[in-house]
């Protein structure tokens, strides 16, 4: 196979546009890969802030549904008819 030296330097200057275009692909996924492992971390620290609310909510029920509110607690030590 015989190459006029033109052929190789646009075969260079093809490989040259492929290679660039490949990394600035792969550029671009690493900082798509990085956003989402973000916005995944994100979303994850507010599912827990989420629940830790949730959970004291629910034992601020809980604790209001067996001992009563603080009102009712004043109210039930006044009363006279309470041993």
């Amino acid at each position: 196979m015989h190459f006029h030296a033109d052929e190789g330097s646009q075969i260079d200057s093809y490989t040259l546009a492929a290679k660039t275009e490949i990394a600035a692909r792969a550029t671009d996924h690493v900082t798509s890969v990085r956003d989402l492992k973000a916005e995944s971390e994100e979303m994850e620290r507010r599912i827990q802030l989420e629940r830790e609310r949730e959970g004291e909510m629910l034992a601020s029920t809980v604790h209001r549904y067996l001992y009563g509110t603080e009102a009712d607690i004043d109210q039930h030590s006044r009363r006279s008819d309470i041993p």
